[in-house]
């Protein structure tokens, strides 16, 4: 089944270990200083690593490049 990458449009598999996919859940700040999230549900969005990469570094992952 090929979906469609939440962040460019283009088709991403979610059946791949390497895709992203997004969820719900409740959080609660953990004791070493991250999160606990309880009651994950999948939304049904998936991602590329590159696109995940790229907005983490706050790049459009839209944005053509220079070659």
């Amino acid at each position: 089944m090929t979906m469609t990458c939440w962040f460019c449009g283009k088709p991403v598999n979610p059946a791949l270990r390497e895709t992203y996919r997004s969820i719900s859940g409740w959080e609660r700040p953990g004791k070493a200083g991250g999160s606990d999230i309880v009651l994950r549900e999948p939304t049904g969005s998936y991602a590329h690593p590159t696109c995940i990469m790229l907005t983490r570094n706050g790049l459009n992952v839209r944005q053509e490049t220079l070659v």
